[in-house]
Parts: structure tokens; C-alpha cells; sequence
């Protein structure tokens, strides 16, 4: 619930609102994924995936990575819409920006790695990644190509 995706205006979507909205979920979710809180949480339930101990891993599943998806794929279906994005698929784009947003980190975290994640760190990443999501799937013709 803390991962947050900026509404957009379908009708006057333009690139900087869809480009602040992707980098406002990607900050958010770099947030998340980098607290103490999920890091515990994911570890748990790493460790009983495929134990029979319980359903955990279905329940972050859920509420994490396939409830991401719900909130994000409207605003990568409203840029294609506007013709700013160029994807065949939803689910395909939107893993395509969830790996360019958590690259490494996740596990590296979930790993022990004291990664140095400070504000300003976090936002040059979700910069990068949105910069790199728009690289591979902005639309490259009409005019409000990239």
C-alpha cells in the first residue's frame, strides 16, 4: 500500500506526467523493498516456499508483486494509449520496468548486503530505470515520440 502510482489523465497524458507517475512508483517500491520490515517479511517467507509450513510466500506474492502490477499496467496501457509507450503486452512491459527498478537490490538485500539505499540514491535509480523503461518501450514515431 505504500507503493503509490501517480494517477494520470488519459486524455492530456503527456510524457513528463507519465514519466513522473513511473518514477514515483519506482521510488516508492525501492522504499518498500529496502526496509527492514520487507527484508524480514521476505526472508520468512523464502524460507517456507515450498514447505507446506503455510501460504506466506502466496500472501506477499499478492499483496506485493501481483498487487504492483494491478495499480501500474493502467498507466502503462493509458501511455500506450497515448501513444508515448510502444509494447505488445502489459504483463511483459510491466516485468520488463520491475527488473530495470530492482536490478540487484532485492537480493542483494535479502542477502545481508548493506546496501547504502539514502533518498537521494533511491531517486537517481528510479530516474535511471524510468529513463531505461522509456529507452525500450517508448513509442519511436508520431508526434510525441521520445
Amino acid at each position: 500500500s505504500k507503493v503509490r502510482v501517480v494517477p494520470v489523465d488519459r486524455k492530456g497524458l503527456d510524457l513528463a506526467s507519465l514519466t513522473a507517475s513511473l518514477e514515483r512508483f519506482a521510488s516508492d517500491w525501492l522504499k518498500v523493498i529496502s526496509s527492514d520490515t520487507s527484508i524480514a517479511l521476505n526472508r520468512v517467507a523464502v524460507g517456507h516456499a515450498g514447505s507446506g509450513k503455510d501460504d506466506l510466500g502466496a500472501v506477499v506474492l499478492e499483496n506485493g508483486r501481483f498487487a504492483l502490477a494491478r495499480r501500474l499496467k493502467p498507466v502503462l496501457e493509458a501511455g500506450r494509449q497515448a501513444g508515448l509507450l510502444d509494447f505488445a503486452d502489459a504483463e511483459t512491459a510491466f516485468r520488463s520496468f520491475f527488473g530495470l527498478v530492482a536490478r540487484d537490490v532485492q537480493i542483494r538485500l535479502l542477502l545481508g548486503d548493506r546496501l547504502e539505499l539514502t533518498e537521494a540514491a533511491i531517486g537517481g535509480d528510479a530516474a535511471r530505470a524510468t529513463q531505461q523503461f522509456l529507452a525500450l518501450h517508448g513509442a519511436k514515431t508520431g508526434p510525441q515520440s521520445l
